[in-house]
């Protein structure tokens, strides 16, 4: 009270594309903290946990894979780790504070660029490794295409990222429809209700995907929060759910594989007890008819003398 007061505004904005400024709120710390608290939360720490917990579960995956990675069917571990990473770089502007990376504008957008490709890359892959269909032409040409787009856009041809930065967000697009075409042929072909969620959870990314990019340039309220990241987070879930659904469905192949081998064995077992004792059986029968006669010979040669 009786002091001078300065309100600090920041406003976002981006060259060449334009800016905003969100609503001021005007109060005390104790009532606009929790709302400020909520939306942190949301655009920031709930990504900050989800990646770090999937990362996590990607290092396990890694750490069981290096053991195993001559066995065949083992590459998913390796996928499921890439795809962690990826997802980690693609999501680094959400985890930025005011202190930062230290890195460069320009190559801090194309590691969130490159891990956006290389996220829609390990989910073809392992995609392709859950519905048991491999695809290699289109895999081929997908990391053909992921390849030059990160090598075109990285910083070092000098390029202007920050007014660019919508416009390479594009070149996510293709990627995004080719993963979005085999989910939904996966679930076409196999008709459950994994694959049909996984399906129609993937086909929200072309919604979100243009919702976040018009949020970037600034044509909606930038109060809004981006979406994308949940949208990983769902999509990671869904992969984990359909791995564990289907370790459960291969165990419990095995353990009925196991009982009927086992009621196998039993009857084969029997069979044998049977075979043994009519052996048994027959081997008695045939002593006793040599022993038979070997006595009449002996008779015969006693009456014969």
């Amino acid at each position: 009270p009786g002091q001078p007061l300065t309100v600090h505004v920041r406003m976002a904005s981006q060259p060449g594309v334009g800016g905003a400024l969100s609503t001021l709120w005007v109060g005390s710390a104790e009532a606009l903290t929790p709302g400020w608290r909520a939306r942190s939360l949301l655009q920031a720490d709930l990504v900050a946990f989800s990646r770090g917990s999937y990362l996590v579960l990607g290092v396990c995956a890694l750490a069981l894979w290096l053991p195993r990675r001559r066995q065949r069917g083992e590459a998913v571990f390796l996928l499921f780790f890439l795809m962690s990473l990826c997802h980690l770089l693609a999501t680094l502007q959400y985890l930025v504070d005011t202190e930062g990376f230290g890195l460069a504008d320009d190559w801090f957008s194309w590691l969130t660029l490159a891990g956006s490709l290389g996220s829609a890359l390990c989910a073809f892959h392992v995609l392709c490794l859950v519905q048991r269909r491999a695809r290699p032409r289109t895999g081929r040409v997908l990391a053909a295409y992921v390849g030059a787009v990160a090598l075109l856009t990285l910083p070092l041809w000098s390029l202007p990222h920050a007014g660019m930065l919508p416009l390479l967000r594009l070149t996510l697009l293709p990627p995004s429809l080719v993963v979005l075409a085999v989910a939904l042929g996966g679930a076409w072909r196999q008709r459950d209700w994994a694959s049909g969620l996984l399906a129609g959870w993937m086909a929200l990314s072309i919604p979100v995907g243009l919702h976040d990019l018009a949020l970037q340039s600034y044509r909606l309220s930038i109060e809004h929060i981006y979406l994308t990241p949940y949208l990983y987070v769902g999509v990671f879930t869904l992969f984990l759910l359909i791995a564990f659904t289907r370790y459960n469905r291969a165990l419990s192949t095995a353990e009925r594989a196991n009982a009927t081998l086992g009621e196998r064995l039993a009857a084969q077992a029997r069979d044998l007890a049977e075979t043994h004792q009519r052996l048994r059986a027959a081997e008695h029968e045939q002593t006793l008819m040599a022993e038979r006669q070997r006595m009449t010979r002996e008779m015969h040669d006693g009456v014969g003398s």
